[in-house]
């Protein structure tokens, strides 16, 4: 983490559902459904404390 910054980048399985977020995006969320990294998905979406959740994915999955 570099001091000061204003912004961050993690996969789901490394998001900290312990801060505070304004905003926060969770990419790939058709990915919920996996049977491997699903329920990092899952913890991601239940966990993530935001103000604003943005899910981004595959509208076809």
């Amino acid at each position: 983490v570099v001091d000061g910054a204003t912004h961050k980048a993690v996969t789901v399985e490394m998001a900290d559902v312990n801060s505070d977020y304004d905003c926060a995006v969770i990419d790939e969320i058709q990915m919920i459904g996996c049977r491997t990294r699903g329920f990092s998905f899952t913890r991601a979406l239940l966990g993530i404390a935001a103000n604003e959740l943005h899910l981004c994915g595959d509208p076809a999955a």
